[in-house]
């Protein structure tokens, strides 16, 4: 499962850094070396939920200090964090196989909407979707995560197509896709594979450097995060390192170098 270090910072700062299956090919939110398999994060940005601790974090004071580049995100000013739902979640197993599969374009029967790329229209969630079948010029397991999976096509006829047949929904309504081994964690951050709970993780400092940023430079459970305070300051990301091994602040003053992502307000140090 793509795994998140849980920062708490303004939104330029959140990098989700996890590399299991199906994360570069399903168009998730939250991605850079592994892409993102949960799509349904909450997109409260308010920091007091931390574990510990005192974070820079954005401030707002209207709804307009919440744009991004002029941009309406869906995020709205309340109790002086811009926050917003979160979209619908998955319901079931089968939503997330397309998704990380990359099954995305709707196709009906004899509709030929699949015939430019040679794939096949196959039975979705919501209808018909075009997938990639298996052929001497695209082996399915040259994809991280794929094989050959037998499935419905929009007629009813069992087809061979490549997909990620082991995506799943998760509790929390987020489609996510657990490891099997360390060859399926691509992101070189997060190398190792925890069967137990299907997560990509880091297994030494090492495995961190690679992202070449200071306040996520050591790695403490599987996670990357600081392990001194220089290292917050370094990467403009405050000036205290707290024990959860998120960069948090001394006090506003601390916060000058963290990154505002949006139009408005302003970075401050807040608690919990």
């Amino acid at each position: 499962m793509t795994r998140y270090p849980p920062f708490l910072l303004p939104l330029a700062l959140l990098l989700p850094l996890a590399g299991c299956p199906g994360d570069d090919g399903a168009g998730d939110s939250n991605t850079t070396d592994g892409g993102t398999a949960e799509t349904s994060a909450d997109t409260n940005t308010d920091p007091t939920e931390g574990p510990d601790g005192m974070f820079c974090a954005h401030q707002c004071s209207a709804d307009a200090d919440c744009l991004v580049g002029g941009m309406d995100i869906g995020l709205t000013c309340q109790g002086s964090f811009c926050s917003g739902d979160a979209p619908d979640g998955c319901t079931d197993n089968a939503e997330c196989i397309a998704q990380f599969s990359g099954w995305m374009t709707p196709c009906t029967s004899g509709g030929g909407e699949c015939d430019a790329l040679s794939q096949l229209c196959v039975q979705g969630p919501d209808g018909g979707l075009c997938a990639t079948p298996p052929s001497d010029f695209f082996m399915c397991d040259s994809v991280p995560g794929f094989s050959e999976i037998e499935v419905p096509d929009i007629d009813g006829t069992t087809v061979t197509v490549c997909g990620n047949a082991n995506a799943q929904c998760g509790a929390d309504a987020v489609c996510f896709s657990p490891c099997q081994s360390d060859a399926d964690c691509s992101s070189a951050a997060y190398p190792v594979c925890d069967v137990g709970t299907g997560t990509c993780g880091c297994s030494a400092d090492t495995d961190c450097a690679t992202l070449g940023i200071p306040h996520l430079s050591v790695c403490s459970d599987g996670l990357c995060g600081c392990g001194e305070d220089q290292q917050c300051v370094d990467g403009d990301a405050g000036d205290v390192c707290n024990p959860s091994g998120l960069c948090g602040c001394s006090g506003d003053a601390a916060c000058a170098n963290v990154t505002n992502s949006f139009d408005g307000g302003m970075i401050s140090c807040v608690g919990n």
